[in-house]
């Protein structure tokens, strides 16, 4: 099966990200998180890749999830 597939950093919960996920995609999706770090001050920063398997579901979390 095609995946098409994200990669970015993010402060935001992972429970957030895939919350998002499952109200708003219409086919399946993955989230994989590859690495954790802090900021000066204290802030947790996540790498996440989203994978996608329809492109239509790519292109509303690029559009709509990072405007929120």
């Amino acid at each position: 099966m095609q995946k098409y597939g994200i990669r970015f950093y993010t402060e935001r919960p992972c429970e957030q990200i895939e919350g998002w996920l499952a109200a708003n995609c219409t086919a399946g999706w993955e989230v994989q998180l590859n690495d954790v770090d802090w900021d000066t001050e204290g802030a947790m920063w996540k790498r996440l890749v989203v994978n996608f398997f329809d492109p239509t579901d790519r292109r509303a979390f690029v559009t709509s999830f990072f405007d929120a």
